[in-house]
């Protein structure tokens, strides 16, 4: 981690030494993007999965939780908002489940600086929505191993601060042109004029409700920007709520169950 540490501070990614020493301890680190506007954090999450091995049992494993609180702080007394940046996203069942109350309860009280999470890992592009948090974006991958198709995403930012996320413009590889094109944003996917928390919590409620063409156009977005087959009743119920829970042993569940229990009764 120290060499790697080094050669982005000797790039000039990482502007200063603290940077590349914090990364260096256990691959974290923070940025000013401009100051007393935005601050860019990045987690190593790796540390929290359930898959982490050898296993800990530690309650803060690197410091990583102090240290994100004093980041937070540091940016509120400053004026800027936060964009926190990882891979594996804070959901059961990826992060063993303490882990992830740490982190919801940190994200929480400062929900009024966290401007918006990024994540990846499950190849899939989406979000997941909620009235108490910030939303959190997951991008898709720029390769076929998943079976969907290749893409990336492009964020641009509105406000007078510049840190709020205005849109997401998914950019897909056609095969017929071998190039990368602009396919569809997800505001317009969804119908919506923002993606505040509220207005992406209501575009998954009404896709659960069966507004099925809004539900077929962000499928054919969460697939890459094609999707292979056309999605079925189930496959609306299950990702408009995955969109919706975080806690996917709990919230997941119960969203699917409370949607299925309105078709078939509490018998199902």
């Amino acid at each position: 981690m120290r060499s790697i540490a080094d050669e982005l501070r000797n790039s000039g990614i990482f502007s200063n030494d603290s940077q590349a020493d914090d990364f260096a301890f256990c691959g974290f680190a923070a940025h000013v993007i401009e100051p007393g506007v935005l601050r860019a954090v990045a987690l190593n999450t790796l540390i929290y999965t359930i898959q982490m091995n050898p296993t800990t049992n530690e309650l803060d494993p690197c410091g990583q939780f102090a240290w994100l609180r004093k980041q937070l702080t540091v940016a509120s007394n400053a004026g800027e908002r936060v964009h926190l940046i990882s891979h594996i996203p804070p959901a059961l069942p990826f992060w063993k489940e303490s882990y992830f109350r740490k982190y919801k309860q940190i994200i929480q009280d400062f929900a009024g600086v966290v401007d918006a999470q990024f994540y990846g890992h499950i190849h899939r592009f989406g979000y997941m929505a909620s009235d108490s948090l910030p939303p959190l974006f997951l991008g898709g991958p720029v390769t076929r191993i998943s079976h969907t198709a290749p893409d990336f995403t492009l964020m641009p930012f509105r406000g007078t601060q510049g840190s709020v996320v205005d849109d997401r413009v998914q950019w897909t590889f056609f095969n017929a042109t071998q190039t990368w094109e602009p396919h569809a944003s997800l505001r317009g996917v969804l119908g919506l004029s923002t993606l505040s928390p509220a207005a992406l919590v209501n575009a998954s409620v009404a896709m659960l409700r069966g507004n099925a063409s809004t539900f077929d156009r962000f499928y054919a977005l969460f697939e890459g920007g094609f999707a292979t087959h056309s999605p079925s009743g189930l496959d609306q119920l299950a990702v408009s709520c995955f969109s919706l829970a975080f806690d996917w042993t709990d919230a997941f569940r119960e969203c699917l169950g409370s949607v299925l229990g309105s078709f078939w009764g509490p018998g199902l």
